[in-house]
């Protein structure tokens, strides 16, 4: 169960303090189909025995990379180091850092075991976001993770910027060892880390 459960945590995490983007519109119930379906995809691609470890991030990352906004993550991951960086280099370290991530989820899915991911709910807030509660079950209820994913709608397109499990967002920690690794290397430097960590 813990491992299932730290991999939603992972799985998109951003940021605890609320950032609206400005220019987001309203969303009205198809938050809750987006986390729905996200959720279903996961629970399909754990509970399929035929996949190869390969096989299964390859499908995850496909799921995750039409559910997530990495733009909005990947720039809130190195915060202020954002600035200067020329777009075709942010563009290689948000592709690294969403594979990265994805190699993350895929390693702590492997010990799945029954448990069950129910949508509990949809809320408004801010200018124009969303917010979809949901839990994660074990298979006799004995223990439960509370999850919130935040969602936006930009460009008519839904998508997940944050994600908070029992009120955490672990990206935060995230975060801190990205700007630590930028402030000594430059972007270059994080990429080079980045292209390291994902070929073990």
């Amino acid at each position: 169960m813990k491992q299932f459960f730290f991999a939603i945590a992972v799985l998109m995490a951003t940021w605890t303090t609320a950032v609206t983007p400005a220019s987001a519109t309203a969303v009205d119930g198809t938050s809750t189909a987006l986390i729905t379906s996200l959720g279903k995809a996961v629970v399909d691609i754990l509970e399929n025995p035929a996949l190869s470890p390969k096989e299964r991030a390859e499908q995850y990352s496909a799921h995750f990379e039409k559910a997530f906004d990495w733009d909005r993550i990947s720039a809130f991951a190195i915060g202020k180091y954002q600035r200067g960086v020329p777009r075709k280099k942010f563009v290689e370290y948000r592709d690294l850092f969403a594979q990265h991530m994805t190699r993350l989820y895929a390693a702590k899915f492997a010990d799945y075991s029954g448990e069950a991911f129910l949508v509990k709910g949809e809320r408004q807030f801010g200018r124009g976001g969303s917010e979809v509660t949901a839990e994660i079950r074990d298979a006799n209820d004995r223990e439960t993770v509370r999850l919130a994913f935040k969602v936006v709608q930009e460009d008519g397109k839904q998508r997940i910027y944050d994600v908070l499990i029992n009120g955490v967002s672990l990206l935060v920690a995230k975060r801190s060892e990205l700007k630590g690794i930028i402030s000594r290397g430059g972007i270059d430097g994080l990429i080079a880390q980045l292209k390291k960590a994902n070929t073990h």
